[in-house]
C-alpha cells in the first residue's frame, strides 16, 4: 500500500467500509495523505470506527448516527448515499414503465423483492398471501430471485395478468419510480433509493447481517412514518398481506415523509467536500 500511495500521489484516498479498505486508509492518513471513509449504514462498522480516529472526514449516510464513533464525532458530515443521486436523475416515462410489465393504469403497484438473489422468508410469505392478492384492488410485481424462480411459479401456477413473477429485474429502480408501494430488505442503497422516490415502504430487515445493521437503518423510516417494520421471525403472509393494505392507505402521507428523508443531492455533496478537504472549493 504504501508503495502504490507513493506512485500515484493521490490528492485524496476515500474508502467505504470493509476489511479491504482497513490498511489503505489507515496507511494513507499515517502518510499524510487527505483521507475520507463513507459509512453507508446507519449503525458503522468495525473498520470505519477504527478508521475515524485516523482520517480527516467520516462522511455519514444517516441522520443522527455520529454518535457511534464516539469523540470523532466531530470528524462526520452528513452527506447521504450517492446511490440516491443515480436513481434521482431517472428520466422516464412512468406510463411505459408500467406497460412493459403488462400493468395497466388506474391501480396501485405494488414492487416486492428481496436482494438480488431472493429472500426465501419474504417469498414465503408472498406465495402464502397470493390468494388475498388476486382479490385486492392493487397490482403486484414479485421478484424472486434468479434461483427460486421455478420453484415459485410452479407453487403459485396462474395468476392474473395484473400480477407478474419475474426471476430478477436489470433496472429495478425504473419499475419503482412508477410504483406506489415497495417491500424489501432495508440495506444502505435500497433506503437512499425509497427516500430519494419518496416511497412508502414494508421493511424486513434481514436478520443475517452485521450486527443486525439493517433494522437499525430502517428505524429511521419506521420512526417517521416512512415505513412500516416486519421482523423477519414474525414474517407470515397475513402480516404482509395486511400492511400492504395499511401502507397504500397512508400512501400520501408514508410519501412524504420518505421524501423528506431522502437525500439525492449526496453525490455533489461528496465530491463538495473531497474538494474542501483538497483545498479546492472555499
Amino acid at each position: 500500500v504504501r508503495r502504490l500511495l507513493r506512485q500515484f500521489q493521490p490528492d485524496i484516498v476515500v474508502g467505504t467500509g470493509g476489511f479491504v479498505c482497513g490498511p489503505v486508509l489507515y496507511t494513507a492518513a499515517k502518510m499524510g495523505f487527505k483521507t475520507l471513509v463513507h459509512e453507508q449504514n446507519s449503525l458503522p462498522g468495525i473498520t470505519n470506527k477504527f478508521l475515524a480516529r485516523y482520517v480527516d472526514r467520516v462522511a455519514l449516510s444517516f441522520k443522527g448516527s455520529g454518535h457511534h464513533f464516539g469523540k470523532n464525532e466531530t470528524k462526520t458530515v452528513l452527506i447521504g448515499n450517492p446511490r440516491a443521486s443515480e436513481v434521482a436523475e431517472l428520466q422516464i416515462n412512468l406510463t411505459e414503465e408500467r406497460q412493459r410489465f403488462g400493468f395497466e393504469e388506474g391501480r396501485p403497484l405494488v414492487v416486492i423483492y428481496g436482494g438480488s438473489r431472493g429472500a426465501p422468508a419474504i417469498n414465503e410469505a408472498v406465495v402464502d398471501m397470493m390468494p388475498k392478492v388476486e382479490q385486492a384492488g392493487w397490482s403486484l410485481l414479485f421478484v424472486t430471485g434468479q434461483i427460486h424462480y421455478d420453484t415459485i411459479v410452479s407453487r403459485v401456477g396462474s395468476v392474473p395478468e395484473r400480477i407478474q413473477l419475474r426471476p430478477f429485474v436489470y433496472d429495478l429502480p425504473n419499475i419503482l419510480k412508477a410504483s406506489q408501494l415497495v417491500i424489501s430488505r432495508s440495506g444502505a442503497s435500497t433506503l437512499a433509493e425509497l427516500t430519494t422516490l419518496g416511497l412508502p415502504s414494508v421493511l424486513i430487515p434481514s436478520p443475517y447481517v452485521t450486527e443486525n445493521h439493517q433494522e437499525v437503518n430502517a428505524s429511521s423510516l419506521v420512526e417517521t412514518g416512512a415505513s412500516l417494520l416486519i421482523r423477519e421471525q414474525e414474517l407470515t403472509g397475513e402480516r404482509l398481506f395486511d400492511a400492504c393494505e395499511k401502507a397504500l392507505a397512508q400512501q400520501q402521507k408514508m410519501s412524504e415523509a420518505a421524501l423528506a428523508l431522502g437525500m439525492p443531492n449526496a453525490s455533489r455533496d461528496l465530491v463538495d467536500e473531497l474538494l474542501r478537504l483538497t483545498g479546492q472549493k472555499n
